[in-house]
């Protein structure tokens, strides 16, 4: 169907609402990453009017529907489950990871009722109590977290974090030696993720390539060209974003953005090393020199707690310096 469709600055499309007597359709309100939702208004004759930065009129609901459609309205959507108990993830030095749920809050009241109370201050947390089961397990317990409790297997996984939280802590004021290019913040989120350590570069395209498997995507659309972003969120954000997908599905999306940004614009893998988390991270150096930090914006993009979600072309044009 060819879209009957007519760009209008968004001022002259409130303007148009308003003659039109629109009414919102407000089954169709889209949120968006940053800034106010999509609306949708119905008017007096038919025709339908969209307001975001810009306005847009369409002939009427069919050509408005078959657009939402073909442009991909409802795929691009952070999905997060809500449902608990709740998986979640912690990284550590060295590739190793803590697993722990949030956990019902009926649940954590009976334990936090039970458990034994632990010196808080022993910890580096910024839980306002800390717990022990009599097997062993330990819960934290925040108030101003959206799910107040969270259950550690053992007093082992709860100290590996503790010494993983107070790395921070120790850098403080600690002059880096690799200099200008230092993030700690992304030294600290790439800290357990890459389990392939400095040969990652070795390993890119392999993990590029399980991309399609992992977001139930078609093998055909990997062209490593920026054309290929749009057709694949399509069925990236089909998916539900938990600990275990997030943590599947990281690296191949990291090495196809990376390897896609060599394939155009020229480039090569660059590992920087990070004792203080044992961690290898990579960049790429592109033709002239610029080293391009890759993990901003994917980071929140796998937040499976919630975050914000951006089009993965917008992320790739965005991509950093470091």
């Amino acid at each position: 169907m060819r879209r009957r469709i007519e760009r209008w600055e968004r001022w002259e499309a409130k303007e148009l609402l308003e003659e039109g007597n629109g009414k919102e359709m407000l089954d169709f309100r889209r949120p968006i990453p940053c800034g106010e939702p999509i609306k949708a208004f119905l008017l007096d004759d038919g025709k339908v009017i969209q307001i975001g930065k810009s306005g847009a009129v369409f002939a009427d609901k069919q050509h408005y529907f078959s657009y939402l459609l073909e442009g991909g309205a409802f795929q691009i959507v952070k999905h997060v489950s809500h449902t608990l108990p709740r998986k979640g993830i912690e990284y550590l030095p060295g590739g190793d990871k803590v697993y722990y749920f949030e956990i019902p809050e009926l649940e954590g009241r009976c334990m936090r009722s039970v458990y034994e109370q632990l010196n808080k201050a022993d910890f580096a947390t910024d839980a306002d109590e800390v717990y022990i089961g009599p097997d062993g397990d330990v819960i934290e317990y925040k108030e101003q977290w959206s799910y107040p409790y969270r259950l550690f297997q053992s007093m082992s996984d709860y100290q590996k974090l503790d010494e993983r939280r107070r790395i921070p802590l120790q850098l403080k004021g600690i002059p880096e030696s690799i200099g200008k290019y230092h993030d700690p913040n992304f030294a600290m989120s790439m800290c357990g993720r890459n389990p392939y350590g400095k040969e990652f570069p070795n390993m890119a395209k392999e993990l590029a390539e399980r991309l399609p498997t992992l977001i139930n995507a078609p093998e055909g659309l990997l062209t490593f060209t920026d054309a290929s972003f749009p057709k694949l969120e399509k069925h990236f954000y089909r998916q539900i974003i938990t600990a275990d997908f997030a943590d599947n599905t990281f690296l191949p999306l990291l090495a196809y953005m990376g390897l896609t940004l060599i394939n155009e614009k020229g480039g090569e893998w660059e590992m920087l090393y990070r004792s203080s988390y044992d961690s290898w991270s990579p960049y790429v150096v592109t033709k002239n020199g610029q080293r391009i930090q890759l993990l901003k914006g994917l980071i929140d993009l796998f937040d499976w707690q919630g975050g914000n979600w951006s089009p993965f072309k917008s992320l790739y044009s965005k991509l950093p310096p470091a």
